[in-house]
This record gives C-alpha cells, sequence and structure tokens, in this order.
C-alpha cells in the first residue's frame, strides 16, 4: 500500500497517524518506527491509541469543552474503559 506506484506520494513530506494497543510493547514501537522512518522516511509519525482520537474529535465538536469523557473502546477480543479529566487519559485508571 505504501509503494511509491500505488499511492504516489512523496513521504518525505508526508506525516502519519497510526493507532495501536493501549499497553504496546516497546519493542513494536521501535520496529514500527523503524519502518516508518527508515523504510518508508514518513517525514512524522503521531503515534496514539483509537481512544484518544475518539476523545479529541468528541472535544472539538462541543461548544464547550467537557471537563470529563469516558470512551469505551470495544474490539473483537477485548474491550477497553478509557477515562480522561481535562483532555488527558487517566493511564492508571483503564480497564
Amino acid at each position: 500500500m505504501f509503494g511509491k506506484d500505488v499511492l504516489k506520494v512523496d513521504f518525505n513530506e508526508t506525516d502519519i497517524i497510526v493507532t495501536e494497543p493501549y499497553f504496546n510493547f516497546s519493542t513494536t514501537q521501535e520496529a514500527m518506527n523503524e519502518i516508518l522512518f527508515e523504510e518508508y522516511q514518513f517525514k512524522s509519525a503521531l503515534r496514539t491509541n483509537p481512544s484518544f482520537l475518539s476523545q479529541y474529535k468528541y472535544s472539538r465538536e462541543q461548544p464547550q469543552k467537557p471537563f470529563c469523557t469516558l470512551v469505551v473502546d470495544t474490539g473483537y477480543s477485548f474491550t477497553h474503559i478509557v477515562p480522561y479529566y481535562k483532555e488527558r487519559k487517566l493511564v492508571e485508571n483503564i480497564r
């Protein structure tokens, strides 16, 4: 998909957003960085989890910023409940 013959994009001028699991291993993160920056040469990468993107979009759509947000992320083999307080994820309270 990232082949220059498929997308016809100059990755040196392209930013990418990548979602990853909540408690991703640092070795996996390092391998992802190596692929994104050394193999494809992206300009920059934002690694985040899906709940942050949901919370970010929701808080930007509200006329008044919400004080707290609770995101329930349900997948095929897991469910995560992620609380946010003043747009900051409370990592110790993720279930």
